[in-house]
């Protein structure tokens, strides 16, 4: 597993601004597949894990990520947001 952090503090603006504009591409190819039974059934998933043991670090969550019954086909790496800091945790 392979860990890269990105400060979003330390991003030029002009990256800053790339990447919201990757996102919001990202966003609209990914939506057809968001609405399809598979998703929902991720996203149940994902409720049932959080009941079962709610995450507090971040291998928690990259368990959760990592579950057969939850993971994409699509999914290639899995990044997870730590919103206080605004570091991203990535695992390729």
């Amino acid at each position: 597993m392979e860990r890269i952090r990105i400060n979003l503090d330390q991003l030029p603006s002009q990256r800053w601004e790339f990447l919201k504009a990757y996102k919001e591409q990202v966003n609209n190819l990914l939506e057809p597949i968001f609405r399809r039974n598979t998703f929902c059934k991720s996203h149940q998933r994902v409720s049932e894990l959080l009941k079962i043991k709610p995450p507090v670090s971040v291998e928690d969550y990259f368990s959760i990520l990592s579950d057969d019954n939850v993971k994409m086909n699509i999914t290639v790496q899995q990044m997870v947001f730590d919103v206080t800091t605004g570091a991203i945790h990535l695992k390729t």
